[in-house]
C-alpha cells in the first residue's frame, strides 16, 4: 500500500513566516536606502553660490503582496508557531497512520491467505459430506431394497405356510377318515370271514392306514392249480363285499407260493414258482372284477414267488402259510399312483 504523502498545506504553513521574514527586510532596506541617498544629495558641498536646495522625498510605491500588513511583526507569531506545531504533530500523526496501515496491510493478508485456507478446508468438508451422503444413499437404497425383499419373502413364506397348514390340516382329516374306513372294513372283514379266521386259513393285519387280507391257497386254489375252487370263490366274493365300500383306495392283489420248484407235470404250464404266482393273482383279480364289481382300475396283480415268506419253508405248516394270496388294502398315499409299492 502507498505511503501517505506529505499535504503541501502543512509545507506551506511551515515556509509562509520564513517567506513573510525576507519579505519585511527586503522592504525595510529599500526604505532606508532612499532615505539615506536623500539625505546626501542635499547636503553634499558644492558650488558656493549655488543655493542649497530644499530636501525632497520620494514616495515609492511598493509591491502590496511583498508589503506586509500594518502592525505585522517580522517574527513569528503565536499562530505561526501553532500551525508550525499542528504541522509537526499532523506530520508524526501521519507517520504513526503510515505504520499502522502497513501494520493492517499485513494482518489483512494474513486474514485473507486464512480465509482463503478455511475456505480450502470448508470445501474439503462439504466435498467429503457429499461423499458419504451419496454413500449412505446407496446403502439406503440398498437396505431399502433388502427389506422389501425380505418382506417379499416373508409374504410369501406366510402364504406358504398357510397352505401347508391347510395341506396339513386336510392330510390330517384325510388321514382321520382313513383309518375310520379301515377300522370299518376290518370289522366287516373280521365279520364275514370269522369262521375262516378261526381255522387261521385267513389272516388280517391292519397297519397304518392299510389293511392285509390273507389266504392260504388250499383254500383257493387246488395243489399246483391256478383256477378258484368254488370255497374259494365264496371266500373272495366275501372279501370284495366288504371292500366294496372303500371306493377310493386301490387293491393289490399278490401271489405268493413256497420254495419248492414246480414239478415236471406242471412245468408245462408254469415254468417256475413265478409264473404260478403271478396266474393266481391274476385269477383273484377276474373274481374281483368279474363278480365282486370292483373297478378294474382301482385293482393290481402281482406275483413274488417265494421271495416273502412268512414262514420258514422246513416243515410242512411254514409251507402251507408261505402259499398264499394277499389282497392288500393300500394306504391313500398310495392310492393316487399305478405303481406297485415295495413290500
Amino acid at each position: 500500500m502507498d505511503q501517505p504523502r506529505p499535504s503541501f498545506r502543512s509545507a506551506g504553513l511551515r515556509a509562509r513566516p520564513i517567506e513573510r521574514a525576507g519579505a519585511s527586510l527586503a522592504v525595510s532596506a529599500l526604505l532606508h536606502g532612499a532615505v539615506l541617498g536623500l539625505g546626501l544629495a542635499g547636503w553634499w558641498p558644492g558650488d558656493a553660490s549655488t543655493p542649497p536646495t530644499a530636501p525632497r522625498i520620494v514616495l515609492v510605491d511598493l509591491d502590496p503582496v511583498a508589503a506586509s500588513p500594518p502592525g505585522e511583526s517580522v517574527l513569528p507569531t503565536d499562530g505561526e508557531r501553532e500551525a508550525d506545531s499542528a504541522a509537526t504533530a499532523l506530520a508524526s500523526q501521519v507517520e504513526t497512520l503510515t505504520g499502522e496501515n502497513a501494520e493492517l496491510a499485513a494482518r489483512l493478508a494474513e486474514e485473507r491467505e486464512r480465509t482463503a485456507q478455511l475456505e480450502a478446508q470448508h470445501r474439503q468438508e462439504i466435498a467429503a459430506l457429499e461423499s458419504a451422503r451419496s454413500r449412505l444413499g446407496e446403502e439406503l437404497a440398498a437396505v431399502t431394497a433388502d427389506r422389501e425383499t425380505l418382506s417379499a419373502e416373508v409374504a410369501a413364506s406366510r402364504a406358504r405356510a398357510a397352505a401347508l397348514e391347510q395341506e396339513l390340516e386336510a392330510r390330517r382329516q384325510a388321514e382321520a377318515a382313513a383309518l375310520a374306513d379301515v377300522r370299518a372294513t376290518y370289522d366287516r372283514l373280521v365279520e364275514a370271514l370269522r369262521s375262516e379266521i378261526a381255522e387261521k386259513d385267513v389272516a388280517l393285519e391292519r397297519a397304518r392306514q392299510g389293511l392285509t387280507v390273507a389266504i392260504v391257497d388250499r383254500v383257493l386254489f387246488p395243489s399246483g392249480q391256478a383256477s378258484l375252487t368254488a370255497e374259494g370263490e365264496a371266500v373272495i366274493d366275501k372279501v370284495s363285499t366288504a371292500l366294496a365300500a372303500v371306493s377310493d383306495r386301490r387293491l393289490l392283489i399278490e401271489g405268493h407260493t413256497d420254495n419248492v420248484p414246480i414239478g415236471p407235470d406242471l412245468r408245462s404250464r408254469y415254468a417256475s414258482n413265478w409264473e404260478l404266482s403271478t396266474a393266481r393273482a391274476t385269477e383273484v383279480v377276474r373274481r374281483l372284477i368279474d363278480h365282486g364289481g370292483l373297478p378294474p382300475a382301482r385293482l393290481s396283480a402281482v406275483g413274488r414267488a417265494d421271495t416273502e415268506p412268512v414262514a420258514p419253508n422246513d416243515t410242512e405248516e411254514g409251507r402251507r402259510r408261505n402259499r398264499r394270496i394277499e389282497i392288500v388294502l393300500l394306504p391313500p398315499e398310495a392310492a393316487g399312483t399305478s405303481e406297485i409299492p415295495a413290500p
